[in-house]
């Protein structure tokens, strides 16, 4: 679906090649995160869902963890891709002149290595994550 609407959207061919190769990986290594994640928070009570069914959710922490894994590494993606760190900066500058607080300046180079920094951990996390799951799994013990 990425491609089509890639291939229907002003996007260049090799920004629609990114963007399936983009889409594709993400599909396959988000459940490595998914499963570290919930391996690092777990739930073992189970939540009721209807009138008649539980089911073990994720925890509420597992489930902010997740959603920061994902989010965080896209927006530092999307920060780089449109070479914005000087525009946040100055966002972020004239932001704070107008609160009551002490002003507030972030270089745009501040930014562009934070959102590499970020990018980078996001690249590493799934397989962390999946390696973490598997040790977590094995001292597993039932009791």
């Amino acid at each position: 679906a990425s491609s089509v609407f890639g291939i229907v959207s002003p996007l260049s061919l090799e920004q629609t090649a990114a963007l399936a190769a983009g889409t594709v990986a993400g599909a396959v290594v988000t459940p490595a995160l998914a499963a570290g994640v919930g391996s690092a928070f777990p739930r073992f009570g189970s939540v009721k869902v209807t009138n008649n069914r539980e089911a073990v959710m994720p925890s509420k922490t597992s489930f902010l963890v997740y959603t920061l894994a994902i989010a965080l590494p896209a927006v530092a993606a999307v920060v780089l891709y449109l070479e914005a760190p000087e525009l946040i900066a100055g966002f972020v500058s004239s932001v704070s002149a107008w609160t009551p607080l002490p002003d507030v300046s972030i270089s745009a180079r501040g930014i562009t290595v934070g959102a590499w920094i970020v990018l980078i951990a996001g690249l590493i996390a799934p397989v962390v994550a999946y390696r973490y799951a598997i040790e977590r799994f094995d001292w597993y013990a039932l009791e």
